[in-house]
């Protein structure tokens, strides 16, 4: 089980109301390969590429694809059609004192961040503003919630747990933008997944 990370959880229900400066988004997995203008490591308006320290990436939280859950989603296998019953793994971050992931810091609003909240069911939002002072702002970032753990404790005791290789291909393509030696930082601070990469196709689920 991940350890959870020091920082200031806060739910979507309540809310930032207290911010008033300006408001980062850290993206380690597939926020890193959202469109938008390329970043570097030096200052812009867009975003700039950072390394959060006291941390390291890992598999940690899954989605039960067998659940339907309205604005949600699922994956479909591209052969049949069917949706698979596996519990389907994503990138999350774990405390490691000695440790430091690589991604990317965008600005973000209050509305983005209450829309991430909805998306990102497997998380929940931390702030993570005192490892990085220079941004002078709350930096938020997802980890992963103890739900989204225990799903993915759930696939590996029935052996069901997978990783769909679109969403390891974006994110790949994501670190990739961000620079010379990102994906090699990428790897020194990624667990290996566990479990088998398949073909699935991603289907969003109405409202």
């Amino acid at each position: 089980m991940c350890a959870p990370a020091p920082g200031r959880a806060v739910t979507s229900s309540q809310g930032p109301d207290h911010i008033t400066a300006r408001q980062w988004l850290f993206g380690y997995g597939s926020l890193v390969g959202e469109p938008r203008a390329p970043v570097t490591r030096g200052s812009a308006e867009d975003g700039v590429v950072v390394t959060l320290p006291g941390f390291r990436r890992t598999w940690g939280v899954a989605m039960d694809n067998r659940a339907v859950i309205p604005g949600y989603k699922s994956y479909r296998d591209p052969g049949t059609g069917r949706t698979p019953a596996v519990y389907v793994a994503f990138l999350d971050l774990v405390a490691d004192p000695a440790g430091a992931v690589n991604g990317v810091c965008v600005p973000v609003t209050r509305r983005h961040l209450a829309e991430l909240d909805r998306r990102e069911r497997q998380y929940g939002r931390v702030d993570v503003g005192d490892r990085l002072p220079k941004l002078a702002g709350p930096v938020w970032v997802y980890l992963g919630s103890a739900e989204g753990h225990a799903r993915r404790t759930a696939g590996d005791r029935t052996g069901t747990t997978v990783v769909a290789r679109a969403y390891l291909d974006a994110v790949l393509a994501g670190v990739d933008a961000l620079g010379p030696g990102a994906r090699a930082a990428f790897d020194l601070s990624t667990d290996d997944c566990g479990c088998p990469v398949v073909d699935l196709i991603r289907h969003d689920l109405p409202d």
